[in-house]
């Protein structure tokens, strides 16, 4: 293990380790012997923490230091969790890699949990890995709370949540992972498991939404609505899997036809894949429009992905063009052309849609969009540090919320009018709350 430390002090210029803290810790007053221990995996346990480290696959987008980094992260952590809470940190790793999160973020994810069921310290953690971790480490810890949903210090409880997460949005990935995983692993002998399901829906899918993290949201809304709702849940995924069905009968002429049109406007630079609306939009969608799931149109998607790296002109120019071209080859539903690109979304969702009928009564919907604008809707804020856009860390609209709401009152009915303004600002949030928290 002291060589990976090494690696990682040679080539890393802003890991803040110590030197003596990791090379003299026999001399230093840094570590104890216990920390010291923390640091390192003994041969019977090497087979063991390898086959878990291998089951992390960065390597697709992060350098050599950054995997050593996480592999003393999880060092820590394998020396300090029990087997599930390890299975558990590690899951939300994995779920914050495959949104592109940060290396910080990532670490962050693995050590969540340090606080509440070790001795270790903060100033350890911060020794170690940074003022950046321990800040989102130290941020989950103290967002956590144990009330239900129906009780009357929720609200009170979620403000405090806000206010800590408001600066730096990475602690909200950390939470969204873990609330993600917990719902995976959980059944319906879970404790608490339908409350628990009526806040993923009522705050932690509506804050994926609104930070644009698309992967996250759509999960999350899914596993909440089969726990709540289960028959709903089963004949509207029935619904789906029965459109997709005929869908496929279809949607390989229909890519023919598109990758015609595309090698002449765009000479190869793309690629495209196939996006099926989630259960529980689906469902949400039909009763907000009160009609039956069979009218909506867009429950399968073709997503057309124009590659960055050949696009010196004004990309929307391009995609524009392709809708033009597809227009001219397939009918269009009526009012379906959305212009996202020229009109963002609040979360920066970036992208061209239309709606063609692949055959009589086979609605698609073709989203156009670069490779960017694809990156930022998938992921969201845990896409913007790869493009490096404006360098934020706070999310604006969180904090001019809290700027303007009375942050610093503790009366409990100015909590309450907080989270009322709060929710105003998420998607869907009243429907939500009318429609869906009310299911037994």
């Amino acid at each position: 293990m002291i060589k990976y430390i090494f690696l990682i002090l040679q080539y890393s210029n802003s890991f803040t380790f110590n030197n003596n803290l990791l090379f003299k810790h026999t001399n230093t007053h840094h570590l104890s012997k216990t920390n010291y221990n923390l640091l390192q995996i003994d041969n019977s346990q090497n087979e063991d923490f390898d086959k878990l480290y291998n089951n992390l696959k960065y390597t697709k987008y992060m350098s050599y230091v950054d995997a050593e980094k996480i592999r003393l992260a999880m060092t820590i952590a394998y020396n300090s969790y029990d087997k599930l809470f390890i299975d558990h940190s590690i899951e939300i790793s994995k779920i914050l890699s495959s949104i592109h999160s940060d290396i910080d973020t990532i670490i962050s994810g693995l050590l969540y949990g340090i606080l509440d069921n070790t001795n270790i310290t903060d100033k350890f953690i911060e020794n170690v890995f940074g003022t950046n971790v321990i800040n989102i480490v130290r941020g989950v810890y103290n967002s956590n709370y144990n009330i239900s949903i129906s009780s009357p210090l929720y609200e009170y409880n979620l403000k405090k949540m806000i206010l800590i997460m408001k600066n730096d949005w990475r602690i909200i990935h950390v939470k969204l992972a873990d609330r993600l995983n917990f719902l995976r692993i959980s059944t319906f002998q879970t404790n608490n498991i339908i409350d628990i399901s009526k806040e993923t829906l009522f705050i932690y899918a509506p804050l994926a939404h609104k930070l644009g993290i698309w992967d996250i949201k759509t999960e999350l809304e899914d596993l909440s609505f089969a726990f709540i709702n289960p028959k709903e849940y089963d004949r509207t995924s029935t619904i789906v899997r029965n459109r997709l069905t005929l869908y496929n009968q279809y949607k390989n002429n229909t890519k023919n036809i598109l990758r015609d049109i595309l090698t002449d406007n765009i000479y190869y630079k793309y690629s495209e894949e196939s996006r099926v609306k989630s259960v529980y939009s689906v469902w949400k969608k039909s009763q907000k429009r009160q009609c039956s799931i069979e009218e909506i149109h867009d429950l399968v998607a073709i997503r057309i992905i124009i590659s960055d790296d050949w696009l010196f002109d004004d990309s929307s120019t391009v995609c524009f063009q392709i809708l033009s071209k597809i227009h001219s080859r397939w009918p269009v539903v009526h009012g379906s052309v959305k212009d996202y690109i020229n009109s963002p979304k609040n979360n920066g969702y970036q992208s061209l849609h239309t709606t063609i009928f692949m055959m009589p009564n086979l609605p698609v919907e073709i989203q156009i969009r670069t490779q960017k604008m694809h990156q930022i809707a998938m992921h969201g804020t845990a896409a913007h540090w790869k493009y490096k856009q404006d360098n934020f860390r706070t999310v604006s609209w969180l904090e001019e919320l809290t700027k303007n709401n009375n942050i610093n009152n503790s009366n409990l009915k100015d909590y309450t009018n907080f989270v009322d303004i709060l929710l105003t600002e998420l998607s869907d949030i009243k429907y939500i709350k009318n429609n869906i928290l009310n299911i037994q």
